[in-house]
């Protein structure tokens, strides 16, 4: 596979490899590409963490079925008292 930089990318990669950190741009890019499986798989933990504590409530029977007109009246009451 052949992958063309941007200038401003290119100088990212050279500066990475001045640091003496890596011997190659391949090195470079392939820590990149796992820097941003690992924030992709984080961002996914990240939105599965409220779902699954969702359905534990669901599980432990502390949720109810929605009543948007209670619901409505809860929140226009807690208005009305701010």
């Amino acid at each position: 596979m052949t992958v063309t930089l941007t200038p401003e990318l290119e100088r990212i990669v050279n500066a990475q490899l001045a640091t003496g950190q890596f011997a190659t741009q391949e090195e470079v890019i392939a820590a990149g590409l796992r820097m941003l499986q690992r924030s992709e798989a984080g961002k996914e933990a990240d939105l599965r963490a409220p779902l699954d504590e969702a359905d534990e409530d669901v599980v432990a029977g502390r949720v109810g079925p929605f009543d948007p007109v209670a619901t409505a009246a809860r929140v226009k009451a807690a208005h009305a008292g701010s």
